[in-house]
This record gives structure tokens, C-alpha cells and sequence, in this order.
């Protein structure tokens, strides 16, 4: 039986493209997962040339900057990387 959370995260997964990992039981009773759809993309958390930095920001700000970014279609570690690059050059 799937939990609430875990049918919510699924709707979440189909609702964002990545596809559904269906479970099936093996003979010997071990759970079986198989992918439905194309591979997990590994994103920045799991690659080496990222690492992770937090920081403080009014939050008028950053309901601001989200709503741009949905809007665009951006994501905010690239917005940052941006500006920092930027900063980094002048």
C-alpha cells in the first residue's frame, strides 16, 4: 500500500516529467523497483564541481526573486552563480 506522502511525491515526479518508479515483489519477497520512464538526471547536490553555501536574504526579497524565476523559467543556483561571477570579475 502506498502512503499518502509517497503517492503525493509521485503525482510531484509525473507532474515534473521525471516518470514513476513502479515497485514489484520478487519471488522471494524482496521489493523490486523499476523505472518507468528515462533516467534520473543527477543534479548539482550529487556533482563534484557544486557545493552547497547558505546565506541570509530579506524575505521580501527572495518572494520577489522566486516569482521572477518561475517566470522565467530560471533556476536561483544559476541566478547566483551569475551574479558571483560577475561580482568576481569587476
Amino acid at each position: 500500500m502506498t502512503s499518502k506522502a509517497n503517492a503525493f511525491a509521485d503525482l510531484m515526479k509525473q507532474a515534473k516529467g521525471q516518470g514513476v518508479a513502479e515497485s514489484e515483489r520478487s519471488d522471494d519477497g524482496q521489493r523490486l523497483v523499476r523505472q518507468t520512464s528515462k533516467p534520473k538526471r543527477q543534479g548539482k547536490r550529487e556533482h563534484l564541481d557544486y557545493g552547497k553555501i547558505g546565506v541570509y536574504i530579506r524575505t521580501e526579497t527572495i518572494t520577489e526573486v522566486k516569482a521572477r524565476l518561475v517566470r522565467e523559467r530560471k533556476d536561483m543556483s544559476d541566478l547566483v552563480q551569475d551574479l558571483l561571477d560577475k561580482w568576481l570579475r569587476q
